[in-house]
């Protein structure tokens, strides 16, 4: 018995305008990835959803009629990839606000603080290697005078 294994998202533009109804959209987005934009038609959208949300990494693709009926959306319905997309887009930023504040504060401090000690750090050792120790104590107080610098270092 002969196997053919084709990856998907390699195939030529040429090759995937071979796929007719939601199997080309499925690899015109596995080709052309998260920013894939089409005014085609979906045929089959619950499973279309659900098929896009598993290829791009989500663990959980089992609400996709949950999302739809909250949307409106019936699989009898007519709607463009793009119009999909872009309602289930907006779906996830809505998500990921509602989920992310509490965390998003935490973690966002932790981050800004790393990005503000290595930002310091490399303005730090840019004046120590200029010499400007007077520079770097007004600095240390001042922070008006840190956002020039940092300006000046080419920093900000």
């Amino acid at each position: 018995m002969k196997l053919h294994v084709f990856e998907m998202r390699h195939l030529r533009e040429e090759t995937r305008k071979l796929f007719h109804s939601d199997m080309r959209i499925v690899v015109d987005f596995l080709a052309e990835g998260s920013g894939y934009r089409s005014d085609r038609k979906i045929v089959h959208k619950a499973a279309l959803i659900r098929m896009i949300r598993v290829l791009s990494g989500d663990n959980d693709p089992e609400d996709v009629e949950q999302w739809m009926h909250e949307q409106g959306i019936r699989e009898e319905d007519e709607i463009r990839v793009c119009e999909l997309f872009d309602q289930y887009e907006r779906r996830g930023l809505a998500r990921g606000k509602a989920e992310g504040r509490i965390a998003g504060r935490a973690e966002g401090k932790i981050e800004g603080r790393a990005e503000g000690e290595e930002l310091f750090a490399s303005l730090a050792q840019s004046l120590i290697e200029g010499g400007r120790l007077d520079d770097l104590r007004r600095a240390l107080s001042d922070r008006g005078y840190r956002t020039r610098l940092y300006a000046e270092a080419g920093l900000s």
